[in-house]
């Protein structure tokens, strides 16, 4: 007679899902302001000038 050993049910480690690391709201305020405002801007370039439009105003450099 054999007797059978049982093992216990181990499961293989695994890695773990590729989580986003917690960034903090301030962080996350940051760089939504900063996307909005590089949105905000346009740049037309005229030949040897630059012009920016700003808001309501047109700065030219």
């Amino acid at each position: 007679m054999s007797v059978a050993t049982k093992r216990p049910n181990i499961r293989p480690a695994t890695k773990r899902p590729n989580i986003r690391p917690a960034r903090s709201l301030r962080s996350d305020q940051a760089r939504a302001k900063a996307r909005s405002l590089r949105s905000d801007r346009t740049i037309v370039p005229l030949g040897r000038y630059v012009a920016t439009k700003h808001a309501s105003r047109s700065v030219a450099t």
